[in-house]
């Protein structure tokens, strides 16, 4: 998408062949009032009738530009207006912000404009429209690529940070946010808004050297002309060559994570400690897609990489490194554990279930007292084949029962006869289905040998063996 646009006819039928959307769909569009978003808009709204697409513009004011701020805030909504459009109005003050959150002012203004596009979102969906027919647009060009780019080249990026914006990501809402424009020259956006006499409003703050994209824009990209006259071109034939290779390596790194999956709960990912052995590429992929589950994305850098390689080889059964916004990376002798910023996180076990033919099964393979294995059949008879997604690891509840020769047993009465104090009776974890209780591991000072549920046994007729495994989170 990234040769250059002819005619404002081609902005058209780039952004309806982009794939990036598709009939029916709402879309959340940020509408600043500067030719990149305009030109999105009335693009959109030429698509609208043929795609039957329905359009949110949100415009956020950073309340920084003072009457000129107020200016574009009043065009925009008299552009809604003309075309029969509603657009909701976001106004905050940035700079305070920014001081409160100890961030830049252009951080703190994506923040807010992001939070803004996803509350919208979010509105759309509660009225009864399916999250997957709802998107963010935001007018991201082939000029923006370039700067980010040679922003993240200044920093020390990879080989990721090479491959620029993506046209397409999911937020940490699960929305789709999508970048149509990003395949077009700033040039050819200027010429369709003047063809279409659009008039769109001018930031004069943008040809100010006083942000370092500014600076870049401004200063960097007209020096490095002198060395390349088509350096933008350059810059962005080295972003998708780098996201092609960026795109095979995540593919790969798939295989690397399902390999040395151990375990998961809510605020903790587990690794088998062999992740170590895989190639750098792919072992640290691995552990990006975990924290990216666990809601670390954007912040781990190559430093922190590094440090948690120091924390695999070391021979430390307990080594961790701490990462940004409370999280971290440990070992727990052969297991690695990615963490997330949870008070009671270190609380909650981690559960794996595995299924096998019998005569593969060896008990000698699991830790003693924190796995269990039953008759895959009997559970599948008494529960359905899904039953092991009706597995869960929690506390006591009421009506809890286990299983055993002699039939039922409340947990309530287990822990009376066990002597278990009262406040820690909650603090016990159990693998369950429904109230029927699987298995209590084994834990230090509380249970002194596991207990399980003795209706599902192995036995010399079993086919399938069910293994549950609790990895303790402590």
């Amino acid at each position: 998408m990234n040769d250059r646009v002819k005619s404002e006819d081609t902005i058209c039928k780039l952004v309806e062949n982009s794939g990036l959307i598709e009939d029916e769909q709402h879309i959340v569009l940020g509408l600043s009032g500067g030719p990149d978003s305009v030109c999105l808009f009335d693009v959109l709204k030429r698509l609208s009738d043929k795609k039957r697409i329905h359009i949110y513009p949100v415009h956020v004011n950073h309340m920084i530009r003072g009457k000129d701020a107020d200016r574009d805030q009043a065009y925009v909504k008299a552009l809604c207006k003309e075309n029969g459009i509603t657009c909701r109005i976001v106004r905050f003050n940035c700079k305070e912000t920014a001081e409160e959150l100890g961030v830049t002012t252009e951080e703190a203004g994506r923040m807010k404009r992001y939070e803004a596009f996803a509350e919208t979102a979010k509105n759309i969906e509660a009225g009864g429209t399916d999250k997957s027919k709802i998107v963010i647009a935001t007018a991201h060009n082939a000029d923006d690529q370039v700067e980010t780019i040679l922003f993240r080249i200044l920093r020390g990026t990879g080989i990721d940070g090479l491959s620029g914006m993506k046209e397409l990501r999911r937020d940490k809402s699960g929305f789709s946010v999508i970048k149509p424009l990003l395949g077009v020259r700033k040039a050819d956006i200027n010429r369709y808004c003047e063809e279409k006499s659009l008039n769109p409003c001018k930031d004069n703050t943008n040809e100010q050297a006083i942000y370092d994209r500014n600076r870049i824009r401004l200063e960097l990209i007209p020096y490095l002309k002198k060395y390349n006259p088509n350096i933008e071109e350059g810059i962005l034939r080295l972003g998708n060559s780098a996201r092609e290779d960026s795109e095979l390596l995540e593919e790969c790194s798939k295989i690397s994570y399902d390999a040395h999956f151990a375990g998961e709960n809510p605020f903790e990912i587990i690794f088998d400690e062999d992740l170590k052995t895989v190639a750098a590429p792919f072992r640290r992929r691995a552990v990006a897609r975990g924290f990216a589950k666990l809601g670390l994305e954007d912040d781990v850098s190559f430093s922190h990489y590094e440090l948690m390689d120091k924390v695999m080889e070391s021979d430390s059964p307990s080594a961790s490194a701490d990462l940004p916004k409370g999280y971290k990376f440990s070992r727990r002798y052969d297991k690695l554990a990615l963490t997330a910023p949870c008070e009671n996180s270190r609380k909650i076990p981690l559960l794996r279930t595995e299924k096998m033919a019998a005569e593969f099964y060896d008990e000698a393979e699991y830790e003693k007292g924190r796995f269990a294995a039953f008759d895959a059949e009997l559970l599948e008879k008494e529960y359905g084949a899904d039953f092991d997604s009706l597995i869960e690891v929690r506390s006591r509840k009421a009506g809890d029962f286990l299983s055993g020769k002699t039939g039922r047993k409340k947990i309530q009465d287990l822990f009376v006869d066990e002597k278990i104090p009262k406040m820690v009776r909650d603090e016990i974890f159990l693998a369950a289905i429904g109230n029927e209780i699987l298995f209590i591991p084994m834990e230090k000072g509380v249970f002194n040998k596991a207990r399980y549920n003795g209706k599902y046994f192995l036995s010399e007729d079993t086919k399938n063996a069910f293994i549950i495994e609790i990895f303790s989170a402590v």
